[in-house]
This record gives C-alpha cells, structure tokens and sequence, in this order.
C-alpha cells in the first residue's frame, strides 16, 4: 500500500524560497559594503544599521505576525507580506538615496518577518512536534544557501541595478508560487484545531508571555543571530581593510561560512536527535563557533583558513535550527500557540541581529575589525552557556 504523500513537504519547499529571498536580497549589501560606506560617507554603525535595516519590521510586528497568522491562518496572511516584499524590491531598483534605500529594505524584510515567526507553525500543520526541528532545518538552508550565492556572486554583475533587478524578478516569482501552492494544513488538523476551545488574542498572548520558557529560547536565539548577523556583515569589511583583499575575494571566503551553514542546519537537528541531549549539540557548536568568527580570519589566506571558516559556519547554523524548534514543543505552547510564541520568539531574536551588531558591538568597537568579530564570538558564547537554562523536551 503507498504512503499517502505528505503535502507539508510541498509547504517546506514554499517557505525555503521564501527563506532564500529573505536573506538573498539582503545579503547583496555585503559585498558592496566598501562601495557603499564611501558613497553615502559611512561609519561602520550606520552601514551596519543599513544592512540590518530588514529585520526591523521582526522587532516590530513579528509578535502581531503570530497572532495573525493564528488567527487567519499562515498561506493568506504570508501571500499578502510576499506581495508587499515584491513590490519593495521593484522599488529599489529605483532607489539612489541612502534614506530611500534604507525605507525600501525595512519594507522588504516584512514578507520575511512573518515566515520567521511562523515557520514552527506553518509545520505543525503537517508534522508532529518532534520532526520540526528537523523540517525547519530544511527551510533554514535557504536562508544559508542565500547568503552564499548572494556574497559570493553580487560582485559579478554588471552593475548594483542589474543585481537588485534581479532580486525583485526572484521575488515576484517566489510570491506567486506562495499565492498558487500554499495551504494553511492538513484538513485533519485543521478540524481538530476548530474543534478546540477558542480563546481571545489576549488570553492567548496572556498565556504565551507568562511562559518563560519561550523567553528563554528568545535570549538564546538573540546571541546566536547576534553573533551570525556580526560575522556577515562585518568579515568582508575585515578582509579588505586588514587583508587587503579585493571585493570578491572577500566575498567568496564569506559565502564559504555561509554556505557551510547549509551542513550545519541539515545536520544540528539529527545529531541532537540521535545524542538524545540538544543542550549538548547547541553547547559545543556554539562554543567552536565563538573561537572560529574571534580568530579563523586571522589565519593565513588559504587551505587552513578555508576549512576553519567552514567549520565556523557549520557549527553556528548547527544550533539555530535546533533552538527555533523548541517553542512548538514546550509544555502549554504546542502547535495552538506556536504562532504567537514564534511571534515572541522572533521578537527578541530579531532584536540580537539588528542591537547586537549595530548598536553594541560596532559603538563598542568602531572600525576595530578585530575586536567586532571577537565581540561576535563572545555573543555565540553567551547563547551556548544560555541553553543551559532551557528545560529538557518530552518526545513522543
């Protein structure tokens, strides 16, 4: 008899595109960080602010994307923000000034913003609890698939309007793909969710806050991106100030952390499944990650760098899989409030990507490319020693 095939898989593919423009579009900045900051005369804090400026709208309104989404459900609620992050897009093809570009990216990162907070739900409407983190491993890949192909390539078009042209063509693709093939979930669960007791935004908000597990997972997550935001951003800028390296170069030693991370997402959620013990995966990856973005750049450019960069990359996308899952797994959030918990999660994750790097790190340290990866490292060190606070999860 043949299995009856799981269109939750079809969902995984939706919001891995999804995940991949999020960060693609965003991602083209990083290579043209030096052409920028000398065109509009940046500081690295506000070229930082700039390249961050997408994932605003996730402090702002990833808690109301949760509660939207479970409320009207995900396909409606993520076919309107694709459109919107569209139409951002085609803007910014157009866009020449340093206050245009920033409004047109934090617009841009709202179709993002609400996959983010919702990808632990858009799953539990076809997968048990415990397979998430393995699924959300899955669509994470795109976000890491992203950021490689967009520093390791942007430099090779033309011109930045052919690149962001290019952008806003693979948006408008991705989003219609959304509009045609996304479905909220399996009837089934669907009906026993109706079947449920309905509750208000506010209670249900009421009862998400008073979990402090869900702030937990939001701390940890906030030094992890802290530390994976910084090291992005701020290692293209290293190579070429410190190494002398040419914009390309650096862009490729980047993209080999980033697309590392691609092992680490498949990989962190199985090994944690099969040692029986996240805490111990999220723990000594995030622990060999600090090391690798404080010191791998400083090794000599070549085979030894190149594998610890991607050692680097492997080990910080290892835990954010792994730490992303737990809500929709925790005692009182399940699936009926897994929404509203990403919501907060993502809240104070998004916080760690846009603080962190631009408001903490790059105050502290100025143009100190040295001190600002180190600083990165002691986030994902902050994050690894966090996870301990977490409770351990019941499997089925």
């Amino acid at each position: 008899m043949n299995k009856k095939f799981n269109y939750g898989y079809v969902m995984v593919a939706l919001a891995f595109l999804i995940a991949f423009i999020g960060n693609y579009m965003q991602y083209q900045m990083t290579p043209l960080s030096a052409t920028i900051i000398k065109q509009y005369g940046l500081t690295s804090a506000q070229f930082s602010s700039l390249f961050t400026s997408p994932m605003i709208p996730g402090i702002l309104f990833s808690l109301i994307s949760g509660i939207l989404c479970d409320k009207f459900g995900v396909r409606i609620c993520l076919a309107a923000t694709s459109v919107i992050g569209a139409v951002a897009l085609i803007c910014r093809v157009f866009i020449t000034s340093y206050s245009g570009l920033m409004a047109i990216m934090i617009i841009a990162g709202i179709g993002v913003t609400f996959l983010n907070s919702n990808m632990a739900k858009i799953l539990g409407g076809w997968f048990k609890p415990e397979d998430t983190g393995k699924m959300l491993g899955y669509i994470l890949v795109g976000s890491s698939v992203a950021t490689g192909i967009a520093t390791g390539t942007t430099a090779l078009f033309p011109s930045v309007k052919a690149a962001y042209t290019f952008a806003a063509v693979l948006y408008v693709v991705i989003a219609a793909l959304w509009i045609i093939f996304a479905k909220n979930g399996n009837p089934e669960i669907l009906e026993a969710q109706k079947k449920a007791e309905k509750t208000s935004v506010l209670a249900d908000l009421k009862i998400v806050m008073g979990n402090v597990n869900v702030w937990k997972v939001g701390i940890c997550n906030m030094f992890l991106m802290g530390a994976l935001v910084t090291i992005s951003s701020f290692l293209p800028l290293a190579l070429q100030n410190e190494k002398g390296m040419s914009v390309a170069s650096s862009g490729l030693i980047t993209s080999i952390i980033l697309f590392s991370g691609v092992l680490g997402m498949i990989l962190g959620p199985i090994v944690a499944d099969k040692i029986g013990n996240f805490k111990i995966l999220v723990f000594v990856a995030e622990t060999i990650a600090a090391v690798g973005c404080a010191f791998a750049w400083l090794l000599p450019v070549g085979p030894l760098m190149y594998v610890a960069m991607c050692i680097t990359g492997c080990c910080i996308n290892a835990a954010l899989p792994v730490i992303t899952s737990i809500p929709i797994q925790l005692d009182g959030i399940g699936p009926k409030y897994a929404g509203t918990a990403g919501g907060v999660v993502a809240t104070i994750q998004l916080l760690g990507c846009v603080v962190i790097p631009t408001y903490v790190i790059a105050n502290i340290a100025g143009s100190n490319y040295s001190l600002i990866l180190m600083l990165g490292g002691v986030s994902a060190l902050i994050s690894a020693l966090a996870v301990f606070t977490l409770p351990r999860l019941k499997r089925n």
